[in-house]
């Protein structure tokens, strides 16, 4: 298309744009003819609202959703590894299988998110809320959850490998049957806890909160547990060898 006839096309469509009745990127990409799943690798997207927006086997790899509004949407399937969702509000949104390796999701809103079955290595989760999100069977091996906020999570065959948790807030969130080896969980709060038959072997629990946590089961061998408060918990059949 030449020139003159691009221009008039080009200022037609931002006027589309400037005059639509809403923030909602999605519905502004489909007025253009752009494809929210093509369109968009190592985009800068911060700060805009893509709440409930349907982005299933979509290609965000490197993408930047800093403060985004990513509340309901769904990203089943899709590819956002190395993207960074510092400080987004990703709530009720759906991941499931999703490759997320290497993502920065420090200080997210994560509240009831799904994740399991996702790919999540080696990334930053750190201060994040996942209070009553799914993580099942999720690939959580070498991520930073320190200070992350856990409660009532599930995470049942969750692979946690070598991940740092100190600190974190786990209370009443179900890990039975995680990979946990070498985990750091250092002053983490496990009160009420379901660990049984995970495997925590080599696992750093120094001055971890461990009351009235279910540990039936558990491989703890070579676990540090110094200092830790085990009032009331259950160690029926768990390995504490060294």
């Amino acid at each position: 298309m030449g020139e003159e006839k691009s221009q008039p096309i080009l200022l037609s469509l931002i006027k589309r744009v400037v005059v639509a009745e809403t923030d909602n990127l999605e519905q502004l990409t489909a007025m253009v003819g752009l494809n929210l799943a093509e369109h968009f690798t190592a985009a800068d997207l911060s700060y805009t609202d893509l709440s409930q927006a349907r982005l299933i086997e979509a290609d965000f790899r490197g993408t930047d959703f800093r403060g985004a509004n990513l509340q309901g949407a769904n990203f089943c399937n899709a590819d956002l590894r190395g993207a960074d969702f510092r400080s987004a509000n990703l709530s009720m949104s759906d991941f499931r299988s999703a490759n997320l390796q290497g993502v920065s999701l420090g200080g997210a809103d994560l509240r009831g998110i799904r994740l399991d079955g996702a790919n999540l290595r080696d990334g930053d989760l750190s201060g994040a809320d996942l209070r009553g999100a799914d993580v099942r069977k999720t690939d959580l091996t070498g991520v930073n959850l320190s200070e992350a906020k856990l409660g009532g999570a599930y995470l049942q065959g969750a692979k946690l490998r070598g991940a740092n948790l100190g600190n974190a807030i786990l209370s009443r969130a179900n890990l039975q049957g995680t990979n946990l080896i070498r985990a750091h969980l250092g002053g983490a709060d496990l009160r009420c806890v379901d660990l049984s038959h995970a495997n925590l072997s080599r696992a750093e629990l120094s001055e971890a909160n461990l009351k009235g946590a279910k540990l039936r089961g558990t491989n703890l061998k070579g676990a540090d547990l110094s200092l830790a408060d085990m009032t009331q918990v259950c160690l029926i059949r768990a390995n504490l060898s060294y």
